[in-house]
């Protein structure tokens, strides 16, 4: 079959202009993306091994996302435990998402468990416009709560500052894990509460860096090993979902 896992004689069918504009290092590379970046792994094989799939960016089983979901979830009840944040930042359409894993206990091995709360947040501004471009329902997610949104065009950096700073002092706050994109600015929005957080940047990339000891196919397989195993609980949130599946 056309797939990754093939070798470079295979490859060949499915691209054939490879050893000309499309070299077998840059191939080698994709192919090693959609093995470690499962977010990835769709398009890749929809781009570059002619293989249709059934979204371009499929991550989770559905059926494994909605066994772990747990409506009676309640944020108050964890309040003073550990928790790490995970934050997101967006650019003008893309949405901002915060997320948080809090610490949930023990399973009978004596693993750690969490419970895993989500808040997307984006621009008020041509909502229900992004809503019909992107066939998506960010405004009926709004009207329900999973969506906050600011005012303007771009996310209010000074509202989620604000934002991450209350969640922090319900919580034991172990670390914040972000992507580097717009966080000097953010970083700003925190100086200027006063706020020394435990931030550290997560990269988005699939090789590892020197500067930080996350790696995004590590975090990914250690969400995946919770979420299969058994050892998180999530507040249903239909905009995660979405991102995931």
């Amino acid at each position: 079959p056309l797939d990754i896992e093939s070798g470079p004689d295979c490859w060949q069918k499915a691209n054939p202009l490879l050893g000309t504009i499309l070299t077998e290092e840059y191939l080698s590379s994709v192919a090693k993306q959609a093995r470690e970046m499962l977010g990835k792994r769709n398009l890749i094989l929809r781009l570059h091994f002619c293989m249709w799939t059934d979204s371009f960016n499929a991550w989770l089983e559905r059926e494994a996302i909605e066994a772990a979901e747990d409506a009676t979830l309640n944020i108050e009840d964890f309040y003073g435990r550990d928790a790490y944040f995970g934050l997101d930042l967006g650019s003008m359409r893309d949405m901002t998402a915060l997320t948080m894993l809090v610490d949930d206990g023990v399973d009978e091995a004596g693993d750690p468990k969490y419970a895993m709360f989500t808040q997307g947040i984006m621009p008020s501004e041509g909502l229900e416009d992004r809503s019909k471009e992107d066939q998506t329902p960010y405004d009926v997610w709004e009207r329900e709560g999973y969506i906050i949104t600011t005012p303007g065009k771009m996310v209010r950096l000074d509202f989620l500052a604000k934002m991450l700073v209350d969640w922090c002092s319900d919580f034991d706050t172990v670390g914040i894990a972000y992507d580097q994109w717009l966080f000097q600015r953010f970083a700003l929005e925190l100086d200027s509460l006063g706020a020394e957080l435990p931030v550290l940047e997560h990269p988005q990339g699939f090789s590892r860096r020197k500067s930080s000891p996350l790696f995004m196919p590590d975090s990914i397989e250690s969400f995946e090993t919770l979420l299969y195993s058994g050892r998180i609980r999530i507040k249903p949130d239909p905009a995660f979902r979405s991102a995931a599946l």
